[in-house]
């Protein structure tokens, strides 16, 4: 996800700072390869985590929901077209 990737380097964060900040100030259990995976579209993060990490960059948490939004827009289009 180049949306997290951007906001992290934009704030000058390695990903293990970024995760170490997100456990100590959310009380999370993140990992490296969490933020990793979500970085390198292997993974994408649930609405909890696009929540937090929206409030820890001060953005709006759709910034890292791109492809579920883009999905669930795509599911109501289906819904609205099959009718």
């Amino acid at each position: 996800m180049n949306n997290l990737h951007n906001i992290r380097v934009k704030n000058n964060l390695e990903i293990k700072e970024l995760v170490e900040d997100i456990n100590k100030k959310f009380g999370t259990q993140y990992e490296v390869h969490h933020i990793w995976e979500w970085e390198n579209g292997e993974n994408e993060p649930k609405m909890e985590d696009a929540l937090v990490l929206g409030k820890y960059f001060d953005v709006p948490h759709q910034e890292f929901l791109d492809s579920e939004m883009k999905k669930l827009k795509d599911s109501f289009d289906d819904v609205s077209i099959n009718k």
